[in-house]
């Protein structure tokens, strides 16, 4: 496999915020459970205290806030909203290939691009009101809150911003899958049409695209704390498709489709994608993703994968205008941290 050399120009131009992710019901996810490769790479961490005091005193400042008191930028507002509530509310270290996604919204007063402590506040606290009636609304005796992200959105209003809430819940532990395409995975690349060849008819609602979310999922890796329990800080989202990011990380020759390194179709109608080329394309995105964690010096805690369409030229020959359907993600980057418990939040 080709490997790439410029994945570090290609970030700073890609970064935007955080965008909602979709999720799907599994095909026969009961009978596909099998006992082989399961992700068994669980880094141990220390408790993070300099943290968990650093959130402490900004929780207890924010309940104690007036009207006229302490102020703080929108970013800045931004991080504390998320780091507050996956410190409140999330256990990192259970991960589903299959999360439910649920998004939240809520007004908050600004002035001067700065957010209130006042405020930020009453954000919280409508925040954990939707969060927790969403948690409780889910049936299951093993579940958590895996991650939660949070974006301001102050272009509309000059007095106020739209606070965008994401968030991510396990129900359930379907971790135990196949991390690799097996023999009978062959699948239509979009359009939900399932599997194909000898398969045809199976699976319909799925196809190569979501069970290649599942299988990136599965490998990424999971973190347990010591002596506490996992959440995470410093959330990046990176929106981006191979499309945007070919012309700087090269081609790939020996891919199935060459030169993409992402899968990518140019005709009009359905590909069978085999076992063995989607094995080809797990490995180049598991490839990027290790170079964007370096990158970004924070690990990868989620991932999307979706179709997107593009009309417009190829950037190598033949030079053609055509319209074409091709894998985009969603990546999620953040910094681990370790706490002992839930606080009285």
């Amino acid at each position: 496999m080709k490997k790439h050399l410029k994945l570090v120009a290609a970030v700073a131009a890609l970064i935007v915020v955080a965008t909602a992710v979709v999720t799907f019901e599994a095909c026969n996810k009961k009978n596909e459970m099998i006992d082989n490769n399961s992700n068994n790479h669980i880094v141990s961490l220390s408790s993070n205290v300099n943290m968990d005091e650093y959130l402490l005193n900004l929780r207890n400042r924010m309940k104690n806030a007036t009207k006229n008191g302490d102020l703080m930028s929108i970013a800045d507002a931004e991080w504390t909203l998320t780091a507050l509530e996956n410190f409140g509310f999330c256990d990192g270290s259970k991960r589903s290939t299959e999360m439910i996604v649920d998004t939240f919204y809520t007004k908050i007063k600004i002035s001067d691009d700065n957010v209130s402590l006042y405020d930020l506040n009453l954000a919280y606290e409508n925040n954990k009101s939707q969060i927790m009636n969403k948690f409780n609304s889910i049936i299951g005796d093993d579940k958590n809150i895996y991650c939660i992200m949070c974006d301001m959105d102050n272009s509309l209003k000059e007095d106020s911003a739209m606070v965008k809430t994401i968030v991510s819940i396990r129900n359930g532990d379907d971790m135990g899958n196949p991390m690799r395409f097996e023999s009978t995975d062959y699948w239509y690349d979009f359009n939900l049409r399932g599997k194909c060849g000898q398969y045809a008819g199976q699976c319909i609602g799925r196809d190569a695209t979501t069970e290649m979310k599942s299988k990136v999922l599965a490998n990424i890796e999971t973190y347990e704390c010591v002596d506490g329990r996992v959440y995470f800080t410093n959330i990046t989202n990176l929106y981006t498709n191979y499309i945007e990011l070919q012309s700087l990380t090269g081609q790939c020759d020996d891919s199935p489709y060459p030169p993409d390194c992402l899968y990518t179709n140019f005709t009009y109608y359905n590909r069978c994608l085999s076992p063995s080329e989607l094995n080809w394309y797990l490995d180049e995105i598991l490839y990027i993703l290790g170079a964007l964690e370096n990158i970004y010096n924070k690990v990868v805690i989620g991932f999307h994968m979706y179709p997107a369409s593009w009309l417009g030229t190829h950037d190598y020959p033949p030079f053609y205008e055509t319209a074409y359907e091709f894998w985009g993600m969603d990546i999620q980057f953040g910094t681990i941290n370790c706490t002992h418990d839930l606080y009285d939040n």
